[in-house]
């Protein structure tokens, strides 16, 4: 079914196997194109189609499937609707991945202006375009205005999901990664040893968060000059 396609397609895409996932998303496409009322899962397809073409290298066709999707959005769901803060993350998204930073910052600060206006301040919805914009924000030196923007989104997960959320550790490696590169290594070793402990308890002691967390706060710790410490945590890094 066209459903299970894209489905399909989703899954590829994040194990990295872009080129699997493209025809998938195509047939997927072709049949929610001729049904009513499947504006969103076509800008979906789209939207996964440019992240294809951007793996491919294609800018040009990149930008202008995304820019398709983003009219499908405006037009058939509406400049209104619930959807287009995503649609404006997923446009910064592919502008990101083409390097095209102040481009892609400009998407997620309507992306971060939108999700405000249309969802409650509790809503989840509302963490993603003001990571995305902290991320990208880091990402051009401004590691000042990405410190605000990750303390805040921590601030807001802690609250709505929990301290030992999933996505809570997400914004304590984020952040740790900020601090860290501010020279505040206290900070991020203790941040990023809150992360481990979550993904250990919630995702598993082999998992690849896990991994990821134990690399980071290895990193950390020789930057400490504490190697013995920093040891034990790169080869765990090595192993999951």
């Amino acid at each position: 079914s066209s459903r299970a396609a894209f489905r399909l397609a989703e899954q590829y895409m994040r194990q990295g196997r872009f080129a699997d996932a493209a025809p998938f998303y195509r047939k997927a496409l072709t049949v929610f194109e001729q049904s009513p009322d499947r504006a969103f899962d076509v800008a979906e397809c789209l939207f996964g189609l440019a992240d294809y073409l951007v793996s491919e290298g294609d800018a040009d066709a990149a930008r202008a499937t995304a820019a398709r999707a983003l009219q499908v959005a405006q037009e058939e769901l509406g400049a209104d609707s619930d959807y287009m803060p995503r649609a404006y993350g997923r446009l910064g998204n592919v502008e990101r991945a083409l390097g095209a930073l102040e481009a892609a910052q400009q998407h997620y600060q309507l992306a971060v202006r939108l999700s405000e206006e249309r969802y409650p301040l509790d809503d989840v919805r509302r963490h993603a375009p003001v990571n995305n914009l902290a991320m990208v924000l880091a990402e051009r030196g401004d590691m000042a205005g990405a410190e605000v923007l990750h303390r805040s989104v921590l601030a807001d997960r802690e609250r709505v999901l929990g301290e030992d959320h999933p996505s809570t550790a997400v914004s304590l490696m984020n952040l740790a990664t900020v601090v860290s590169a501010n020279g505040e290594l206290d900070e991020a070793r203790s941040l990023t040893q809150r992360a481990l402990e979550i993904y250990q308890k919630k995702a598993g002691a082999n998992s690849a968060e896990t991994g990821q967390a134990h690399h980071q706060l290895g990193e950390i710790l020789r930057r400490m000059n504490r190697v013995n410490e920093s040891i034990p945590h790169l080869e765990r890094a090595l192993h999951v």
